[in-house]
């Protein structure tokens, strides 16, 4: 080895559930967190994640690239959910659940009362995604 060359190894990047908070931008929506899968939730700066078991975290990624590659998630025709949505608003959760069995669909509970719940990653078209408050429905995201 010459003389004043010598090499430090690089020091080891430990990454835990949080790091995502610093790495992630604020535009991507779908991340891993390095083990869970993650969504950010709307108008906010928290994120509903799986909750896998993780001896060692990987580095955070955001999926938004490849999930709009996807063509599973994809769907051809595009629909206008927002008269369907705005049915929801308003409603009872009791109510809102009724009213998606008896369209066919599945209605689940993201968000109640400021608590962001966990999801899966599983894309199901026309799933009504419900913000519950003081249990009535105040926002909802159709898939």
């Amino acid at each position: 080895m010459l003389a004043g060359c010598a090499s430090t190894p690089a020091a080891e990047v430990v990454y835990d559930s949080s790091s995502w908070e610093t790495m992630i931008p604020a535009s991507c929506t779908a991340f891993s967190d390095g083990c869970n899968q993650c969504m950010r939730l709307p108008e906010s700066d928290d994120a509903a994640c799986t909750k896998m078991f993780c001896e060692t975290y990987t580095e955070p990624t955001c999926l938004d690239e490849e999930l709009a590659k996807d063509p599973v998630i994809q769907p051809e025709a595009t629909v206008d959910t927002s008269a369907i949505a705005a049915s929801y608003v308003g409603l009872s959760l009791d109510d809102a659940t009724a009213q998606a069995a008896a369209n066919n669909t599945v209605l689940r509970v993201v968000v109640q009362d400021g608590e962001a719940l966990p999801v899966n990653f599983e894309y199901l078209v026309g799933r009504i995604n419900a913000t519950i408050d003081d249990g009535v429905v105040t926002s909802v995201e159709v898939e």
